[in-house]
């Protein structure tokens, strides 16, 4: 059993991250993976890994809730993403807390949903 108190600043972010996690699966229904980056070469091997972990976790679940926040990458990337969560799920619905630009909002055009508020943004060009 854990400690009640956090040792490190790591394992507090990592708590907090999983009580969060776990409370978007409730809001959703379903499964809940958070991501925020790059959508460079490597990082369709994390998703691919971390879904299937949560895939083989039990509790089978059609849906999938991704909180994504990017400043966009390769189109390429982002379609071995597609590829790989819509092999195990068949409802993707996306949340944007804050911006996915560029490659990240065609990773989020092929959700079933997107969920967005007055902050969030979407778009084609990141401008600096």
């Amino acid at each position: 059993m854990p400690n009640a108190n956090p040792v490190t600043a790591n394992e507090f972010i990592e708590r907090e991250l999983d009580t969060r996690l776990t409370a978007i699966e409730a809001a959703f229904g379903g499964h809940a993976l958070g991501f925020s980056g790059p959508l460079w070469d490597g990082v369709d091997d994390f998703l691919r890994k971390a879904t299937e972990r949560r895939v083989k976790q039990g509790n089978p679940n059609p849906r999938l809730a991704i909180i994504l926040t990017t400043e966009g990458g390769y189109i390429e990337t982002v379609q071995r993403m597609v590829d790989t969560v819509r092999r195990h799920y068949q409802i993707v619905d996306f949340v944007i807390p804050n911006y996915a630009y560029s490659a990240g909002t065609v990773f989020a055009m092929s959700g079933d949903s997107i969920w967005m508020d007055y902050y969030s943004r979407l778009g084609p060009l990141i401008r600096r």
